[in-house]
């Protein structure tokens, strides 16, 4: 993936993107056809099969956000959501 700043991934190669966890990018389904939502997701035969998707460690965070935020407050946000999901939830 060198070069890439993301990658699109097949259904048949969906075990590539498991994880501890999956950030889902969101997008404003009108604006994208097409684009599913987490229960959509987690419904799929396929990606219900993920390790992270049986443990409930699916989160949808701002696609433009952590696509397109490319400087400090974008960053920031990033991290919130990261602090969010990965460590206020432990705790």
């Amino acid at each position: 993936m060198r070069g890439k700043s993301w990658e699109q991934v097949s259904r048949e190669d969906i075990n590539s993107i498991d994880g501890d966890a999956i950030f889902l990018l969101s997008v404003d389904s009108d604006k994208v056809p097409g684009s599913f939502t987490v229960n959509q997701f987690a419904k799929d035969p396929l990606f219900s099969q993920l390790n992270a998707v049986q443990k409930g460690q699916v989160y949808q965070v701002d696609a433009e956000v952590w696509h397109l935020g490319s400087n400090i407050l974008g960053a920031n946000r990033i991290l919130d959501d990261l602090f969010k999901y990965l460590v206020a939830e432990k705790s």
